[in-house]
């Protein structure tokens, strides 16, 4: 016979029986209709009033030619990067930035810092 830490196989087998039937057992205690349609009149509306809508999204264009606006003098405020710096970003440096731009759109994400 197999023993596993002095338990035979047998009565790791019905152990585990045991334990499936105990968990997966109807609720005996009472349980209120009221709360239960509470919670689904709640994520019901949650659901119907969920906005899934993106918001326009920019794109590499857009994006340089704002850089291109950017005034060559005024100091960086918080990433210390100069605007002059920014005007000669390659065009693939442009578009990453686009795309992050871009997933925080459709994220919603707006970083403070």
């Amino acid at each position: 016979m197999i023993r596993v830490v002095g338990l035979t196989l047998i009565s790791v087998k019905r152990r585990l029986l045991k334990t499936l039937e105990v968990t997966f057992q109807e609720n005996e205690d009472p349980y209120s209709d009221d709360k239960i349609e509470e919670v689904e009149n709640l994520v019901n509306h949650y659901f119907d009033n969920f906005n899934t809508h993106i918001p326009p999204l920019t794109s590499s264009l857009e994006v340089r030619g704002i850089i291109k606006k950017l005034f060559n003098r005024k100091p960086a405020v918080r990433d210390q990067i100069p605007n002059i710096a920014l005007k000669y970003l390659p065009i693939k440096a442009i578009t990453h930035l686009t795309k992050v731009y871009n997933r925080c759109l459709i994220n919603c994400h707006f970083p403070t810092q």
